[in-house]
């Protein structure tokens, strides 16, 4: 449930005022969410952020001091605003895979003085928006080496049927139209995927797919580096059959 116990998330300064954003968030929507998947998923959501939190502070990392979980006129912080955004998209994540890389993004952002409120706001709105697939391609474009090791490492690896490559490069034009990827260009620069005209990743080829700066942001808070290397692995036998 909920509201449960706060571990070590505790001190002066910012740890008080972020146990506080908890236990008071936490608190609201174990009375105000019935739905039982939905509050399964926000509990989960809630427990491992502040599981990763309390990780690592317990690792010596400050949380953010820039006034993110104090609380304003209004009675609530910049913390608890985005806490709530965080629960609430992971309460409607019915792809419940996504629901670990919600509660990292929340987590990494209670480090990060460098993301004022508006982007953080805005960054978990992109991932609520995100397919599953859609998150595990980031982490592909991201790990793109990698993920070819493993299937050369890991060929004979159970995958789920298979499906049209169309579908797979869909989503990745998608990203694109989002500019969380982008196309490499012979100079090295990126280009925006828009700017392509004409042409989709089936034609372009992953292969010259980046990330952009806030696809990289994604990458990095959701920490994308703990995707199951199954799904990376089933990406890469799909693009491969185009």
């Amino acid at each position: 449930m909920i509201g449960g116990p706060l571990g070590v998330v505790a001190g002066a300064g910012a740890a008080v005022a972020a146990k506080r954003t908890f236990q008071r968030l936490g608190a609201v929507v174990r009375r105000r969410w019935l739905d039982p998947a939905e509050e399964h998923r926000a509990a989960g959501a809630f427990g491992l952020a502040l599981e990763e939190i309390n990780r690592r502070i317990e690792g010596g990392e400050r949380l953010r001091d820039d006034g993110f979980f104090a609380d304003e006129d209004n009675g609530r912080s910049a913390g608890e605003e985005l806490l709530e955004g965080m629960l609430r998209a992971a309460a409607g994540a019915y792809e419940e895979r996504k629901v670990p890389f919600l509660a990292n993004a929340y987590a990494s952002l209670a480090f990060r003085p460098d993301i004022g409120r508006p982007y953080a706001n805005f960054l978990i709105r992109l991932i609520d928006g995100l397919g599953w697939r859609q998150v595990v391609l980031l982490g592909y474009v991201a790990t793109n080496a990698e993920v070819r090791d493993f299937a050369t490492a890991n060929s004979g690896a159970p995958i789920p049927p298979p499906e049209p490559p169309e579908a797979v490069f869909a989503e990745l034009d998608a990203l694109g139209a989002q500019d969380l990827i982008a196309v490499v260009q012979q100079n090295g620069t990126l280009a925006p995927w828009r700017t392509v005209m004409g042409e989709g990743f089936r034609e372009i080829g992953i292969g010259r797919a980046r990330l952009t700066r806030i696809g990289s942001d994604l990458s990095e808070l959701m920490r994308l580096s703990q995707l199951p290397p199954i799904d990376l692995h089933e990406i890469f036998e799909t693009i491969s059959r185009a």
